[in-house]
């Protein structure tokens, strides 16, 4: 991979850009299932699950997505084996679940199962041929095995479905500007995906990226800086803008966003200034 693609790769968090949010589903019964489903603590939000699991009030599909929703939480916990379970349960209860196998398509994609990942994708889009983000993780999986014709088609498609999804910006984006050469169609994507968000610093991340690869280095600066202000201790954006500040004959400010990042994170690499 050249230079420039591992910079952009930079981008992609755990190869997973933009990884959806959790999926709340109507589950009828009150605590704990109601309060799982709106907690926003994660740790939280998995002891609830379990008691709701737990509990024998749900039965057949509310089951089921009881599973998806502690799954899709141990994911974002990073616990994938324990997520595979979780969905292995659910399709176990539920072998038409498209969340689940989508699910469990991402947590394969997580640990390397590029080709597991599909093959859930692909019945997740057959169950549910609108599902968005199974057309982007898909796409983020072909992208992985090095198919990226193919993978380009499945963000085209979760774009014509979604045509603001960030995700599938984000993503094709990242395709445009490292295999194909053609970082203005990149740029392009990444701006609509920063229409779309104002809370999610990736888009402004992998566009500070691309605006630093072209000498747009004022650019640069200002996407980075978006980034710090969005996600305030993330010590790669401050690497990142140490070096547009050194393109642009700012030392101290170089040196200022270096000390930063390394008092953020002591064991990362950071650019010499």
């Amino acid at each position: 991979m050249s230079k420039k693609k591992i910079i952009v790769f930079a981008c992609l968090v755990t190869g997973f850009i933009l990884v959806s949010g959790l999926t709340y589903y109507s589950l009828s019964h009150e605590d704990p299932c109601a309060q799982a489903i709106k907690s926003k603590d994660l740790i939280a939000k998995v002891e609830l699950c379990t008691q709701c699991i737990q509990s024998n009030k749900l039965k057949g599909d509310e089951l089921s997505n009881a599973y998806v929703m502690r799954g899709m939480t141990y994911g974002k916990l990073g616990h994938d084996d324990q997520a595979l379970q979780d969905f292995a349960e659910a399709l176990q209860l539920n072998p038409k679940s498209a969340e689940a196998l989508s699910n469990r398509g991402l947590a394969y994609g997580k640990l390397g199962l590029y080709a597991r990942a599909i093959q859930d994708h692909d019945q997740a889009i057959e169950l549910a041929p609108s599902l968005t983000k199974a057309y982007t993780r898909r796409g983020v999986a072909y992208g992985k095995l090095g198919k990226f014709q193919l993978a380009l088609q499945d963000f085209d498609q979760a774009l014509k479905l979604d045509a603001t999804n960030a995700e599938a910006l984000c993503n094709r984006g990242y395709l445009y500007f490292a295999e194909f050469s053609d970082p203005k169609r990149a740029i392009q994507d990444f701006d609509q995906a920063c229409k779309g968000t104002s809370q999610d610093c990736r888009p402004y991340f992998c566009r500070g990226i691309v605006y630093g690869y072209l000498g747009q280095y004022q650019k640069a600066v200002d996407d980075f800086g978006r980034m710090i202000d969005i996600n305030p201790i993330s010590p790669i954006a401050y690497s990142k803008r140490a070096l547009a500040f050194k393109a642009l004959g700012q030392r101290d400010k170089a040196l200022a966003d270096i000390q930063k990042a390394r008092k953020l994170n002591p064991t990362a690499s950071v650019p010499d200034i």
